[in-house]
């Protein structure tokens, strides 16, 4: 029934999804972007703009409103990044049935569209905002290569056929030309019985309009444009997926987490500035006049200058308002801040650098990072390595079928402990380019300059 849509079925359809996604996908951007919602304040408060400098911010702001804009700590960019630092390619080995040169090129193509750059910025958004994508389109003359680029979910949307859900039934990507004045479109449809299809279309830009209209109509399109492979080059990189085909971002299941602790820390913040200022008050009989009819003004009388003399009468008390023990405070958010390392398997001490603990409560949180970057990792693979399938393609070279993608381990071990455990393996009788390529971690490419140069080198006397 999908297959029968017609071009213009397709873009609505999917345009109309990819609208709908937007308000999470900016949500979610926002916390990881410093610029999460702002914990709430009393209902009540009325508005005073404070006059003057007020510590580098708007000098006319609220000084409330700066208060909850500061009190909001990235903890999201923190649960991200600690993860992306452990994923890293370091080449591809298509296994028995490849060979040196299959392997060279799948790397050739990687440097050639220098994914090494690009695959942490998909990381990054596929961890962020729980998905991503990449395109293959056909070799480019200025790379001598098949140009692959990394796409962001709010411009790109992919349909799956439901039993076999690595087949894509359509794919658009859809995007603002704020240079031109138009909106684009470019729909991937496939082409039972020959190369899938590129649909391109434009749409003039309406007077005011600065963002692109999810809406289906006043397009322009032009004729269909046949591509270099078979299946529709849009893949899918999706954050923790489940069954049902939703996806999730690291730190979005945390969302109320990171609400509760801004608020915690805005309480804080609060009841120290109040604290700042003690207030102080004298116990007496005090005049509004003087004996000639004038006010008095007891705040320049009562002045809080060092030099300051205050003259008072007999008898007169002074108060001054106590200070707030803030520890109770201060340990609800670390007993927060724990809790949501828990959760995100992000160890401790990324989020409070000096609360470690003994080094083996440091390992034991690792661990769970570890667990966590090779889950993801896992989820990665496939799409990657289809991606590099739909590379060979387009370059017209036949598709290797058992390529691997070879990752830099997770657990990131000291060279003695690799090393260490290499001369074990080769004790043991593994061939020297697994012990280097599993262990040691070189890439192919470094692999192969090894035995070179080992070739190349004097026979022992």
């Amino acid at each position: 029934m999908m297959e029968a849509f017609t071009p213009q079925q397709w873009h609505s359809r999917l345009i109309v999804e990819l609208g709908e996604r937007q308000s999470r996908y900016d949500l979610l951007d926002r916390y990881i972007r410093s610029d999460a919602p702002m914990p709430p304040g009393p209902s009540n408060r009325k508005r005073q703009a404070r006059q003057g400098n007020f510590s580098g911010y708007d000098r006319d702001a609220d000084p409330f409103e700066t208060l909850r804009r500061i009190s909001r700590v990235n903890w999201a960019d923190m649960i991200v990044e600690a993860l992306i630092e452990r994923m890293r390619v370091l080449g591809f080995s298509t296994g028995s049935g490849g060979d040196v040169a299959t392997d060279a090129a799948a790397w050739g193509f990687w440097q050639a569209n220098d994914l090494d750059t690009m695959l942490p910025q998909l990381l990054r958004t596929k961890g962020a905002l729980s998905e991503a994508y990449m395109i293959v389109g056909p070799v480019d003359e200025t790379i001598n290569a098949p140009r692959i680029t990394c796409e962001d979910p709010r411009q790109t949307i992919t349909e799956h056929d439901p039993v076999d859900r690595r087949r894509v039934l359509a794919a658009l990507k859809a995007f603002g030309d704020d240079v031109e004045g138009v909106d684009r479109s470019y729909l991937y449809l496939p082409n039972p019985g020959g190369p899938a299809l590129l649909y391109k279309a434009t749409r003039k830009r309406e007077q005011g309009v600065k963002h692109l209209l999810y809406t289906a109509d006043k397009w322009e399109w032009e004729d269909p444009e046949e591509l270099a492979t078979v299946d529709v080059p849009v893949v899918w990189f999706p954050n923790r997926a489940d069954l049902y085909g939703r996806t999730m971002g690291e730190y979005e299941h945390v969302i109320d987490d990171l609400n509760r602790i801004a608020l915690l820390v805005l309480n804080r913040m609060q009841i120290t500035l109040l604290q700042a200022f003690r207030q102080r008050a004298a116990i007496g009989k005090f005049p509004e006049k003087t004996p000639d009819g004038k006010e008095i003004d007891y705040d320049e009388m009562f002045s809080g200058d060092p030099a300051a003399f205050w003259l008072l009468e007999s008898g007169t008390q002074l108060w001054e308002s106590a200070g707030i023990d803030l520890t109770p405070i201060l340990e609800s958010v670390k007993a927060d801040v724990r809790e949501l390392a828990g959760r995100t398997r992000t160890p401790l001490y990324y989020l409070y650098p000096n609360e470690g603990g003994s080094a083996e409560g440091a390992a034991t949180q690792r661990e769970g990072l570890i667990f966590r970057a090779g889950s993801r990792i896992t989820e990665t693979d496939g799409p990657l390595e289809h991606v590099m399938a739909l590379a060979f393609e387009a370059a017209g070279q036949e598709a290797p079928t058992d390529m691997e993608t070879v990752w830099l381990r997770p657990d990131l071990a000291t060279l003695s402990e690799r090393y260490d455990a290499a001369s074990k393996a080769l004790a043991a009788g593994l061939p020297h380019r697994t012990v280097w390529r599993e262990i040691l971690q070189y890439s192919p490419q470094q692999i192969d300059r090894i035995e070179a140069e080992r070739a190349a080198m004097p026979a022992p006397v």
